[in-house]
């Protein structure tokens, strides 16, 4: 397969095709997604990308997320299929016609070559109780770092990572501690605890398997129905209380930065 070589604004061109048909396989078979992360933040603050970003982050209830990843065989149209990414235990939105080398704007070589993709991320239920909901937090962490551990040989060493996190990743590579540690047992340890509550039976929420730890947790009001909002000329579905959940994740997100969130 040919390596595409593409500027950041190509690629996200090639992304907001993608979200496109994503939302449309989605509302067309009764799920609901919202974007998160920084996709979210791009859309409030930028309506679209933020300038330097090279992918997007879709998250949906756990049952509609069961669901997609169910359906997604007989749904999908070439060349899309949705891939589990072992190391993250989540599935990929992936377009698998095409390799682009993305190191024109990427950091320190940091998947250089990939296929395009989004990632997909199951939204969980979370217990009422903060101090269950902390303890309940602070295992998914746990298993979330001993998962890395035993995947640490697909662990990359990200330039958003701070030093310490850097250093124990190159410490856990010279001590190859995927040798004694079982990504399958792990996975499921992960997946297990991120499960245990259902989704709307309480009114909180966890993103479990996302990148911003004890701030990826927050009310299911703030969820809502969701709105949609522009999104590079589109138009993408966020949370209903979308100010809240960034400022949670970002503090004052409304100024923009140079590079990083």
């Amino acid at each position: 397969m040919q390596i595409s070589e593409m500027d950041i604004r190509s690629y996200q061109s090639v992304l907001l095709g993608m979200m496109k048909d994503l939302a449309r396989i989605c509302e067309e078979n009764g799920l609901t997604y919202y974007l998160v992360g920084g996709s979210a933040l791009g859309a409030v603050r930028e309506r679209g990308f933020i300038p330097w970003d090279n992918d997007m982050d879709v998250a949906l209830p756990r049952p509609d997320y069961e669901k997609l990843i169910r359906i997604a065989p007989e749904v999908l149209p070439a060349p899309y299929e949705m891939r589990y990414r072992k190391n993250a235990c989540v599935y990929h939105f992936l377009r698998n016609d095409m390799l682009v080398d993305t190191s024109k704007f990427n950091d320190a070589g940091f998947g250089s070559v990939t296929h395009p993709y989004i990632d997909v991320d199951p939204i969980d239920g979370a217990p009422h109780n903060a101090v269950f909901r902390f303890l309940r937090e602070s295992k998914i962490l746990l298993y979330t770092y001993l998962h890395k551990f035993a995947c640490i040989d697909m662990t990359v060493e990200h330039p958003d990572r701070s030093g310490l996190e850097i250093f124990v990743i190159r410490l856990a590579k010279l001590l190859h501690t995927n040798r004694f540690l079982s990504a399958g047992r792990t996975g499921k340890r992960w997946i297990r605890e991120a499960r245990k509550t259902e989704y709307g039976k309480t009114d909180w929420v966890v993103i479990a398997f996302g990148s911003y730890k004890y701030r990826d947790v927050f009310p299911l009001a703030w969820v809502g129905d969701g709105v949609k909002v522009p999104f590079e000329g589109e138009s993408f579905r966020i949370f209903s209380d979308c100010d809240k959940y960034l400022r949670q994740l970002y503090g004052n997100y409304e100024i923009p930065v140079k590079r990083g969130y």
